[in-house]
């Protein structure tokens, strides 16, 4: 296993840098990645993706922790951004873990604590590789994690979402039109239809 990395331009308003690159595993699969760099960080913040999105996806939500003086790192899963092989359930597990163990060595050589922050669906492959690897961070946030599907509780939350989309969006007149809405909610910034979710079919 290696990575290349070539840097991209730096951040003048928040003195960070950003590295892209590619980390290797075996012969043939490639993981795509993405470090935004402080001078002077005061840990590493590794944010699993969500499925369908990308690479910059998680560096937009939590690029205010750049403006603390954490390095942040994300990546592609296997079928999305340019990382090779096919989009799979147990790929993004399989890549949660050989990035989290690449990204634990690169902690341990640079001496700087590691953190991890999952939203979402990337809650799952992230628990999964820090308990293969014996838990490397120092913390740990997971926000909406998804542990299980509840149909009730799904249908109460579209329910309180579509009350309050009612009072303020005169255009909302349908409930399918509604659920539209409440995906934008659920998944911010992913491109999605009928036959396409983020950059899968």
């Amino acid at each position: 296993m290696h990575s290349g990395n070539s840097p991209l331009r730096p951040d003048p308003l928040y003195m960070t840098c950003f590295e892209k690159g590619h980390h290797v595993v075996g012969r043939r699969k490639i993981l795509e990645w993405v470090r935004v760099r402080n001078t002077s960080p005061q840990g590493i913040v590794f944010a699993s993706p969500l499925i369908g999105g990308d690479l910059s996806q998680q560096v937009s939500s939590f690029r205010w922790l750049a403006r603390k003086k954490y390095d942040l790192v994300s990546f592609n899963y296997s079928g999305h951004g340019n990382s090779s092989d096919k989009f799979s359930l147990g790929a993004t597990i399989r890549d949660t873990l050989h990035m989290l163990r690449h990204m634990s060595r690169v902690s341990e050589e640079e001496q700087l604590p590691l953190y991890g922050v999952a939203s979402c669906y990337s809650a799952i492959p992230l628990l999964s590789a820090a308990h293969c690897l014996a838990e490397p961070f120092k913390k740990l946030v997971l926000i909406n994690a998804v542990t299980g599907l509840n149909p009730e509780a799904v249908i109460s939350s579209f329910a309180a979402h579509y009350r309050k989309m009612a009072r303020t969006k005169k255009s909302l007149r349908s409930v399918v039109a509604a659920v539209g809405y409440y995906a934008d909610f659920l998944f911010p910034g992913i491109a999605k239809n009928k036959v396409y979710f983020g950059t899968l079919e």
